[in-house]
C-alpha cells in the first residue's frame, strides 16, 4: 500500500500515535470523572473509534510493507507481536466506550432534567473498570509497538 509512492505505514502510523493515547486519555476521564462525562461522551466515542481505525489501516499497511520487504528479525517480531495486541485492545476500548456512552449516568449543565440514570446500571461499575483496564493498556500498548518500530528504523542509523 503505497500513497504518492510512499509506504502508507509510516504515514498512517502518525495517526494512529495522536489518536490511540488522546482515546485512552479520554476514556479515562469519562470513566473516572462523572461530571465531564457529558462533556466528554462524543470525543471520547469518536476518537476511539477513529484511533481503533487508524490502528487497524497501520495493521493492514505493515502487514503489506513486511511482505515487500521481506524483514525478519527479532525486533520485527517484536513490534509486530505488540501491533496485534494493540489492534486487539483499541477494538476492545472503542467497542466498550461505545456502549459506556449510553448507558453510564451523566448530569448536562444544560439542561434541567438533573442526572440521567444509567440505563443498565448492573453494567456501570464493570463497564468503568474495562474503560480504565483497557485505556492504561492501550497507553501502554501503543508505546510498546512504537517504540519497537522507532528501534526497528533508527538502531544503527546516526543521528
Amino acid at each position: 500500500m503505497n500513497f504518492n509512492g510512499i509506504p502508507l505505514h509510516p504515514l498512517v502510523v502518525h495517526a494512529a500515535v495522536v489518536l490511540t493515547p488522546l482515546a485512552a486519555l479520554l476514556c479515562l476521564v469519562f470513566a473516572l470523572v462523572p461530571r465531564w462525562r457529558w462533556a466528554v461522551r462524543w470525543p471520547a466515542l469518536v476518537v476511539s473509534v477513529l484511533g481503533f481505525a487508524a490502528i487497524y489501516v497501520a495493521y493492514l499497511s505493515g502487514e503489506d510493507l513486511e511482505d515487500r520487504l521481506n524483514i525478519r528479525s527479532e525486533m520485527f517480531e517484536t513490534h509486530e507481536e505488540w501491533a496485534e495486541r494493540l489492534r486487539l485492545a483499541m477494538l476492545v476500548l472503542a467497542i466498550v466506550m461505545v456502549v459506556a456512552a449510553f448507558v453510564l449516568p451523566f448530569r448536562s449543565p444544560l439542561t434541567s432534567t438533573g442526572e440521567r440514570a444509567a440505563r443498565l446500571g448492573v453494567l456501570s461499575i464493570p463497564l468503568v473498570v474495562l474503560l480504565v483496564v483497557g485505556a492504561l493498556f492501550v497507553a501502554y500498548a501503543v508505546y510498546r509497538t512504537g517504540d519497537a518500530g522507532a528501534h526497528l528504523v533508527w538502531d544503527g542509523t546516526p543521528t
